[in-house]
């Protein structure tokens, strides 16, 4: 049995004849209707994120979709959210209602947020005592804000409370990160120092 192969780009039309050994033929036609493959598109509301963060993919032109990649929120559908530790492909198949596959990919980059380390003079003071606090990150283009406003790298504060301060440092590429200080304020004892008299003689 012959079992030939064919590989038409458009609807065709196949005739085949058989002739046996006495020289009888007969023909028969075959008709191949070709469907077109989906036209699969991803679209993203960012290609470009900070660790930590998540993006929304979207996939058209087909019926069904199947979702390739790390740390999907499902695997099917027509939009999947990604929250991805690193950079990397993201693919997805769509398959149309005539059967027919195709994939397409995109490309999520995940940028480091500032590696913030803290440093303090003190953490516990006496009230009335003051404590320099500085935050720390190897990034050279760092911006900072604490929470009593202030933008340096370093500041001095003088709690009369227990406290936790906290700044928030912006990279380059507008990833934030942020650290605590926690202090702890001991309120200083009140003396109350009793003498019999205040007036004594030499």
């Amino acid at each position: 049995m012959i079992k030939p192969m064919a590989f038409p780009n458009t609807n065709t039309n196949y005739i085949v004849k058989g002739t046996n050994s006495f020289g009888c033929y007969n023909t028969q036609n075959i008709a191949i209707k070709v469907f077109a493959l989906p036209n699969i598109t991803i679209s993203a509301n960012d290609t470009s994120i900070c660790f930590n963060d998540s993006v929304r993919l979207d996939a058209n032109g087909a019926s069904t979709y199947q979702w390739f990649g790390s740390n999907l929120s499902n695997n099917t559908g027509s939009f999947v959210y990604a929250k991805p530790n690193t950079s990397g492909l993201y693919s997805v198949k769509g398959k149309s209602i005539n059967g027919c596959y195709k994939s397409a990919s995109i490309y999520v980059n995940v940028n480091n947020l500032p590696a913030l380390t803290m440093s303090m003079s003190n953490d516990t003071l006496c009230s009335g005592d003051s404590s320099l606090l500085s935050v720390l990150c190897p990034d050279s283009n760092v911006n900072y804000l604490w929470s009593n406003g202030f933008s340096n790298a370093s500041i001095w504060v003088k709690p009369i409370t227990n406290q936790i301060f906290k700044v928030y440092g912006t990279n380059a590429n507008n990833c934030i990160d942020s650290i605590d200080f926690p202090i702890t304020v001991y309120t200083t004892p009140e003396l109350n120092v009793l003498t019999p008299d205040t007036t004594i003689c030499k």
